[in-house]
């Protein structure tokens, strides 16, 4: 069987087919290919076993081409992938006297809710707890915006317990992600957590257009949404795509869409970034979406509208009625 391209491997962690079709076509135009890859591998919400070789894999196989500061882009894959196998070392590394705090989260109408929380002194005492627990309630841990974080408390030598690391588990536990909570001086330098709080990285180039409307899904943190662009901007800076989107009180609010601000809108907030699952939405709107069915097609037609609506509902934090923005724009 032929073996893919380390671009082809990475680009199976975009779950949207319209986003993997156009970086398959955009990523090669840059020299730093091998860092964009590398990040979308180490951010993905996929298992950490199944990241590490192909991180390895875009260390053996991309060319070292230099960035600025003198190091090869493959460094971040090179980071990454020790990260990886740290996060799986870690489960069973000690030292004696190890502790492991499991708590389970879902996401619900007010944001992110703990509903179950155990200390074990085995990592794999926690995760046989989460297998019962499904066991015994398999409609309820079927639910996609479950998760689950493991935190490691080791001993501080002031007979004390100080944290450690933490891996971050999907509703089916699954490690996703992980990141050192104490202190970098515990790990090699360099090192690079597998883990974006916010949902900001990786910062991917996009398809759409002004006009468009998107499916925003950061599960299992946030119930999944859409959001009108407004703007793209020169569609490579992390701020530059600017969409629509309404909170959880009803307002029309703007922000940037890599940096998942249609959530922090609502109060909550994801380690997923949008853009794994991004896609473009043509089916049925509800009643609360009827701005975006009658402003997507006005900026399709116009797309400096958007530019105009982003500057008047204001700045992220701001909101605006949708009779204000009729008022202004219709």
């Amino acid at each position: 069987m032929e073996v893919k391209s380390y671009l082809e491997e990475s680009l199976s962690f975009i779950e949207s087919r319209e986003m993997r079709d156009y970086l398959r076509v955009e990523l090669p135009k840059f020299k730093s290919i091998s860092m964009f890859c590398a990040d979308i591998v180490a951010y993905a919400p996929a298992p950490i076993e199944r990241k590490l070789p192909v991180l390895e894999q875009i260390v053996r196989e991309a060319e070292p081409l230099l960035a600025f500061d003198g190091e090869p882009y493959t460094i971040c894959a090179s980071r990454f992938a020790h990260s990886c196998r740290t996060a799986l070392a870690e489960r069973y590394s000690g030292p004696e006297g190890s502790i492991f705090w499991m708590k389970a989260s879902s996401y619900d109408d007010d944001g992110s809710c703990l509903f179950d929380n155990e200390f074990f002194t085995k990592f794999d005492a926690a995760i046989r707890y989460l297998e019962q627990l499904a066991e015994e309630n398999t409609d309820d841990c079927a639910f996609e915006g479950l998760n689950y974080t493991i935190t490691k408390y080791i001993p501080d030598g002031k007979d004390g317990l100080r944290e450690h690391c933490t891996w971050y588990l999907n509703s089916t536990r699954e490690l996703w992600y992980f990141e050192c909570e104490h202190s970098r001086s515990d790990f090699q330098e360099g090192w690079r957590d597998l883990f974006d709080y916010l949902g900001d990285g990786p910062n991917l180039p996009v398809p759409f257009q002004p006009g468009d409307i998107v499916v925003a899904d950061c599960l299992p943190y946030a119930e999944p949404c859409r959001v009108l662009i407004l703007d793209i901007g020169d569609n490579r800076d992390c701020c530059c795509i600017s969409h629509l989107s309404i909170d959880k009180d009803g307002f029309l609010c703007t922000g940037a869409f890599k940096h998942n601000h249609f959530l922090s809108h609502k109060g909550v907030s994801s380690r997923v970034s949008s853009l794994y699952r991004a896609a473009r939405w043509t089916g049925e709107l509800t009643d609360e979406e009827k701005p975006f069915a009658v402003l997507s097609p006005l900026i399709h037609t116009k797309p400096e509208l958007g530019k105009e609506i982003n500057s008047f509902v204001g700045r992220k934090g701001n909101g605006k009625s949708w009779s204000e923005v009729k008022d202004a724009f219709l």
